[in-house]
């Protein structure tokens, strides 16, 4: 009789120790549960707090995912307002039905300080690119002062090498009140071929320095025109004319583009702590 409560009780402690606390226990305890040794009414109890361990983890994961898409499309965005990304995109090849070859222009960028309107008082150089198919690539600059004429006439390169300065135009303004300014405009081009841009990408890139000579006062000026810029552009024009070694520029475009492209969620145990 002794020996049958023993086993008796032996039992009932088996079945408690089998059947803990389920609410208690997290989700990897609840997995690696095993559930064979249950009774239908532990089992119930066991699903239950299951299926409540599961929406909970649910919840977190798509928390996380949330947060990680969001990040991305900040990460993504900031990206594609870039310099180079800029240009890229905002650099137009159009082809007139009377002219066989494209003409590809990049957007008007501040080459210095911030520039304003003139009329504001606020002169300063901003300047864009153009090239009509050819391997000849025009800078094409405004320079916006408040002095006597600079006659911009001649261009070198860093090294010495002479830079094509051509004068396009000028421009005298007188501003209406409240504002007293009367500035001047010149605008001139710097053509370089694209052997030279060829060069340029093999060194590495790098901003561009230009001399400009004048007979003005400032007989002198120094451009610093932004690689990014370059990049951009002559990588949106290439796609068309292939005037530059179409392998240095997808070289250059390849990991541009990988840094655009979203970033898988990847699921780790770290999120859950």
């Amino acid at each position: 009789m002794k020996s049958l409560v023993m086993i008796f009780l032996l039992t009932a402690s088996a079945s408690l120790m089998a059947a803990p606390n389920f609410k208690k226990l997290d989700y990897q305890e609840l997995r690696a549960f095993d559930t064979s040794t249950l009774s239908e009414k532990d089992l119930k109890k066991y699903n239950k707090a299951w299926k409540k361990a599961v929406k909970k983890r649910e919840k977190i994961i798509d928390r996380a995912r949330k947060k990680h898409d969001k990040a991305e499309k900040k990460r993504i965005k900031a990206l594609s307002k870039t310099p180079e990304n800029s240009i890229y995109r905002r650099t137009t090849v159009s082809q007139s039905e009377f002219d066989p070859a494209p003409v590809a222009m990049g957007p008007e960028f501040i080459l210095e300080g911030t520039f304003f309107l003139a009329s504001m008082g606020h002169p300063g150089i901003k300047f864009f690119m153009q090239s009509a198919g050819d391997d000849q690539f025009e800078l094409y600059v405004i320079d916006a002062y408040d002095s006597e004429w600079r006659n911009w006439s001649s261009a070198r390169l860093s090294g010495g090498k002479d830079a094509n300065l051509n004068s396009v135009s000028k421009e005298t303004f007188k501003c209406e009140e409240p504002f007293t300014c009367t500035y001047k405009e010149e605008h001139f081009t710097l053509t370089l071929p694209a052997n030279f841009w060829n060069d340029w990408y093999k060194a590495g890139g790098g901003n561009l320095r230009v001399e400009i000579r004048g007979t003005g006062k400032k007989k002198s000026d120094v451009l610093e025109f932004p690689e990014a810029y370059f990049y951009g552009y002559l990588d949106k024009i290439n796609d068309q004319f292939n005037v530059i070694e179409p392998d240095l520029v997808r070289m250059r475009r390849a990991s541009i583009d990988e840094a655009l492209q979203p970033k898988p969620f990847v699921l780790t145990e770290a999120i859950f702590e």
